[in-house]
């Protein structure tokens, strides 16, 4: 970003505007009682939020060189993604002690030479962002900066007076923004909440009239869930036998009776203990009664970018945590003696990530169409299931009675990365419903969130609206713009701003 320098202000290396030499924060391991720590996530949209902590093993002596103070400013040192490294936050009140961690550096200025919020305006600013962006190295997926490269950033610095009237004119244009965005962000949880809602009825078997009503009521028969599973069960057997059967003919051993098919594994059934009443003509069943099998990729080192034409990729775990596979986000295979085509994602393939964060353990998705050759990963589990059991499926398991399935059986001591193992995946239980029923209870599951969709999507443009508005505010602040404008009204310069 290319942007003159407004006449009487002058460019400074940050170096040059400390009172006090940049700092890393400390590493402690949680422990109960200790000394509060921020998390990496207390920084987030040029805030510092210090209720986000956690309680470190030490003492107020020990923590006492990383205490944050009022007018600390914050920078994080990395990330997996390049857009957050980097990002910075003031804190303007402290009410209680909290220490910061090795995850942050900090930034204490001369405030005799510039004003806090209007570095921490222009911290956040399109300026100090391609300098960042520029000086970020990345290591295994992880972006960072460090403390030498910082001192080096280069900031724009109006005459005294100018800063304060600048930094009040934002808070003031930005403080409507922020009306705005909280909002939007009132308007995504109320999606949030009609989605799990609705989801919620859909797995309980209150959406639609149940096929036992409805049979009833057309005097006719019904296949009840329980007949279902019996199927499914013996298509199960079957694919077993037909590919235990073909191993054996391949290495020349026709069998000499049947014998051979008690070594069938009969599936994981599902332990009832404490699961509520289904509608009538439903019933429980494991996950491993559902499913044919369920395989993994392998882990190798890969290049971390997406593949191009012609090249193989291998599937990361942010491909299926969103709510929809997205082939670009996996790493490029560099060596062709690492190439499975039994690896290879296909459309249509239920595919689960067996590893993430507590909330996103489990996060699955049902693959559709794309062009690029990608392989599963050791993260991301393929769920072989009968078609029409992956929709019934995929809903379930989204639904927060899997989420709680999914959270009691995931297993590891930090929230920031649990597993789950795929003998611990069998024993998921998942309410089945008739067929009949079960296709009508996804044709109007999948209507009403469609229709949450788009509107999160009017959403979402709507806060990238928000976002490109205040970039543009502050490119027009830092160009010298708004210097003198402290009672314009904000629509005013908020439009002029984005004509510019």
């Amino acid at each position: 970003m290319t942007v003159d320098l407004p006449d009487e202000w002058e460019e400074f290396e940050l170096e040059t505007l400390l009172r006090q030499s940049l700092s890393n924060g400390k590493s402690v391991p949680t422990a109960e009682d200790g000394f509060p720590v921020l998390r990496l996530t207390a920084l987030r949209d040029g805030q510092v939020d210090l209720t986000e902590r956690k309680t470190g093993r030490w003492d107020a002596e020990t923590a006492a060189p990383y205490v944050v103070e009022r007018g600390d400013f914050f920078v994080a040192r990395g990330n997996g993604s390049l857009k957050l490294v980097g990002r910075g936050g003031l804190v303007e009140v402290v009410p209680d002690p909290v220490a910061f961690p090795d995850t942050f550096i900090r930034v204490r200025l001369d405030l005799a030479r510039i004003n806090p919020r209007f570095f921490a305006y222009q911290w956040n600013s399109g300026l100090v962002r391609e300098q960042i962006e520029r000086a970020a190295r990345t290591t295994a997926g992880i972006y960072k900066i460090n403390q030498q490269d910082l001192n080096r950033f280069r900031i724009r610095v109006a005459p005294r007076q100018s800063q304060d009237s600048i930094a009040s004119t934002l808070d003031s244009y930005f403080s409507r923004l922020d009306d705005a965005v909280a909002d939007l962000e009132r308007a995504q949880r109320n999606l949030k909440r009609y989605r799990a809602s609705v989801l919620k009825a859909a797995v309980e078997g209150r959406l639609v009239p149940t096929e036992a009503e409805l049979a009833r009521a057309e005097g006719r028969d019904y296949e009840p869930a329980p007949v279902l599973l019996e199927r499914i069960l013996a298509e199960r057997r079957r694919h077993w036998e037909e590919a235990e059967l073909e191993k054996m003919l391949a290495k020349g051993k026709p069998p000499k009776n049947d014998k051979w098919k008690a070594m069938y594994k009969e599936p994981v059934e599902p332990d009832l203990d404490g699961l509520p009443e289904l509608p009538e003509g439903w019933c429980w069943a494991s996950l491993d009664q559902l499913v044919s099998g369920i395989e993994a990729g392998k882990s190798f080192r890969c290049d971390e970018r997406p593949p191009e034409t012609g090249e193989v990729g291998v599937v990361k775990v942010s491909a299926v945590t969103w709510g929809a596979f997205d082939p670009a986000e996996s790493k490029t295979c560099t060596r062709a003696d690492l190439i499975r085509d039994e690896y290879m994602i296909k459309p249509g393939d239920l595919l689960l990530s067996r590893a993430n964060t507590i909330e996103l353990v489990g996060a699955c998705v049902i693959a559709g169409e794309f062009d690029r050759r990608i392989m599963l990963s050791d993260k991301i589990l393929r769920l072989r299931a009968p078609i029409g059991t992956d929709r019934w499926l995929l809903w379930c398991l989204r639904s927060r009675l899997g989420r709680y399935e999914i959270e009691r059986l995931a297993t590891g001591n930090q929230d920031s990365m649990r597993n789950i193992s795929q003998s611990n995946l069998r024993s998921v239980r998942v309410p089945l419903a008739p067929p009949e029923e079960a296709e009508r209870v996804l044709d109007a599951l999948e209507a009403q969130m469609s229709v949450a969709q788009v509107s999160g999507q009017t959403v979402d443009a709507s806060r990238r609206r928000v976002s490109a508005l205040r970039q543009s505010i502050l490119a027009a602040a830092f160009s010298g713009q708004i210097i003198d404008a402290p009672s314009a009204a904000p629509e005013e310069v908020m439009e002029e701003a984005v004509n510019s």
